[in-house]
């Protein structure tokens, strides 16, 4: 990630460079922005929309009581695994994938396989944003949650270090990223991201 946000400076240089994710994206943001200044990135602002927080803990959560969430993830991250190896066959993972039924099984397979890693806890907490991974936070940010996330538990905020570039909104409804206003199904966070990007 470091590099590909190195390489969009070095094509696209301007001092107002904004980053925003939502959910896993938000977690990239936010660990981007805890780094950016040691590692040379100019970034203005970032914004993380229910960004995971504790992966560990979110993915206890698709596991056991939101199987829909949980089933839909199976199902898109299998289709781009799919979508991967007609690019590298090379990777030779076609088989297990077929047998591989959650969240848990992938990562129990792909984890200490295909990162870095060699299991899926220490892959967690390298992610997690809990404890002082944004305790040294310089670059403004905000953290927009809604208070009824289903896959991310509000109580996780607990455990995220404050500092004074850090700013939290907790909105009491939204869902995960929706943040739906009517039936039309425009969106607040839309509207709030531009207010905020100013």
């Amino acid at each position: 990630m470091i590099v590909a946000i190195r390489e969009i400076e070095r094509l696209y240089p301007n001092d107002r460079s904004v980053l925003a994710g939502h959910s896993l994206g938000g977690n990239f943001s936010l660990r981007i922005a805890a780094i950016a200044p040691e590692e040379g990135i100019k970034l203005r602002q970032v914004v993380a929309v229910c960004p995971v927080l504790n992966p560990a803990h979110t993915m206890s959560v698709l596991e056991t009581g939101q199987s829909f969430y949980g089933k839909y993830l199976v199902s898109q991250w299998k289709r781009s695994l799919r979508s991967k190896l007609r690019h590298y066959p090379e990777l030779g993972y076609e088989k297990t994938l077929s047998g591989l039924h959650s969240l848990t099984e992938m990562n129990n397979f792909f984890v200490p396989n295909y990162t870095d890693f060699d299991d899926p806890e220490s892959y967690f907490e390298a992610y997690a944003l809990t404890g002082d991974t944004l305790a040294r936070l310089r670059v403004p940010s905000q953290l927009i949650i809604s208070q009824d996330d289903p896959i991310i538990p509000i109580e996780d905020l607990a455990n995220v270090a404050r500092t004074e570039c850090l700013h939290i909104e907790t909105p009491r409804f939204g869902g995960h990223c929706g943040f739906l206003m009517n039936w039309r199904l425009q969106g607040w966070i839309d509207r709030r991201l531009l207010e905020l990007f100013v």
